[in-house]
């Protein structure tokens, strides 16, 4: 029974410490990624649509701060990129995020930043040919392999939440199981107890009841090395001191009828 509990502790923090690892796993490194791939993309959204404006009215008044602002949140899409990197990942996501950042870079040098700088030079072919092809075709590459990172980390917190799944069945089966046979332990250790206890002791009850009624003729069985075996033989040996005084007693008796008789 006490290496049953031993082991239902160990189990629990074995599950304890497994859990707290996906946990950590998840907050540290899943969660962190994906908010800062997301902010990689919406800061660049941020900017498309700063340089679309500055498409649509290219001499605007305050077109060079529009591409300023665009050009600064291209800065803050690379900070959290470069914060994404900084992560632990595993070889197949760092391949992933390798032809990311490729087509990534692509999108920004070849087509946002060129856009930018045909916005500030007043191309109007270099710019009809980047927003309505170009940064099409770049921005399609490039969301293809965002798309398969981000597949690639659902996949991945899925595949850990189902082997998180899988440990917590196994925990509970086994937690359970051991509870079940714990009760059956408990159940028969205390039949067991009992029966070790009481049998002697209803033996030696009886012996008790049976020298009270003066009958010292039973033979006290004695048949054990326990606690229980030691009163039977305590039993055992006050019943035999108990007849000989009673003989001794007799005797005198039968000594003193017969003296006065004779008297």
């Amino acid at each position: 029974l006490g290496f049953l509990i031993t082991a239902v502790g160990v189990l629990g923090i074995y599950g304890m410490r497994e859990d707290h690892a996906a946990l950590e796993q998840v907050y540290s490194n899943q969660l962190a990624s994906s908010i800062a791939i997301n902010n990689s993309k919406n800061f660049l959204n941020r900017a498309r649509f700063g340089l679309d404006r500055a498409v649509f009215h290219p001499d605007a008044a305050d077109v060079g701060k529009i591409l300023s602002r665009a050009k600064g949140f291209i800065d803050d899409s690379n900070k959290e990129w470069q914060r994404y990197l900084a992560l632990p990942r595993d070889a197949d996501e760092a391949e992933l995020a390798k032809n990311l950042e490729a087509e990534r870079n692509r999108y920004i040098n070849d087509g946002m930043l060129a856009l930018a700088t045909a916005v500030e030079q007043m191309n109007v072919e270099r710019i009809e040919a980047l927003s309505m092809t170009e940064m099409t075709a770049l921005y399609g590459t490039f969301d293809k392999a965002s798309v398969a990172l981000d597949d690639y980390q659902l996949s991945a917190a899925k595949e850990g939440y189902d082997q998180s799944g899988r440990l917590f069945d196994m925990l509970l089966w086994v937690s359970s199981a051991s509870v079940v046979l714990g009760v059956l332990l408990a159940a028969v250790s205390s039949w067991l107890l009992l029966r070790a206890i009481m049998r002697p002791l209803d033996h030696a009850l009886g012996h008790f009841d049976a020298m009270a009624h003066g009958d010292l003729s039973t033979r006290v069985e004695v048949d054990r090395d326990d606690e229980m075996g030691a009163l039977l033989k305590g039993l055992a040996t006050m019943q035999q001191q108990l007849a000989t005084t009673v003989r001794s007693v007799r005797d005198s008796s039968m000594s003193i009828a017969s003296a006065s008789s004779e008297i």
